[in-house]
């Protein structure tokens, strides 16, 4: 029985222990913090745990947006595509309905007169255009019209030279030269 008395006078009585605990944290509460300069401490394992948070809830905000912003540019892109596609085919569609269902036959041939004009014209815009010392001799071998369109084929010569450099040439109503190329190189647009 002796030991049950030394037992019980070492065993712990937790209701008791609560209570101190929780009287002295109301008492140490209700006491008025001093009026110094020291700083507050702020509690670091609270601020680590808001600084986590914040950086999950932005990591789970970028994972969740890519896919918007991909569907948004595939959906840009779709759009971009059909409104070409939708173009294409109405510029298609208006060009064939400005064809005529059955051509008919034009005069290609261009009167002396108009050859000796379109001649003179194309001799001053290649002595205008082309870089020369001299005068440049400038010959016409064939010349056609479509419609309003005058097409020239020829050569010239540069001055103490005998080599016949080609030309081709576009003029459109007569008088306004729309293309001028020679050996590949369009002088003209």
């Amino acid at each position: 029985m002796d030991n049950n008395k030394q037992d019980k006078n070492k065993t712990i009585n937790f209701a008791e222990k609560k209570r101190a605990i929780n009287k002295k944290n109301n008492t140490s509460s209700k006491q008025t913090p001093k009026n110094d300069s020291s700083p507050v401490k702020y509690d670091i394992n609270k601020m680590r745990e808001q600084i986590n948070q914040l950086t999950r809830s932005n990591q789970q905000y970028k994972k969740a947006s890519w896919p918007k912003y991909i569907y948004f540019f595939a959906l840009i892109l779709f759009t971009i595509l059909l409104c070409a596609k939708t173009y294409e085919y109405i510029t298609k569609k208006d060009v064939e309905n400005n064809l005529p269902s059955k051509f008919v036959s034009q005069n290609t041939t261009v009167s002396s007169t108009e050859a000796d004009d379109f001649s003179k014209i194309i001799d001053k815009y290649i002595n205008t255009y082309v870089k020369s010392t001299g005068k440049l001799t400038v010959t016409t071998t064939s010349i056609h019209k479509n419609n309003n369109y005058i097409y020239i084929h020829g050569y010239f010569k540069y001055p103490k030279d005998n080599n016949e450099i080609s030309f081709d040439a576009i003029i459109i109503n007569k008088d306004t030269v729309k293309s001028l190329v020679i050996n590949g190189y369009e002088i003209i647009k």
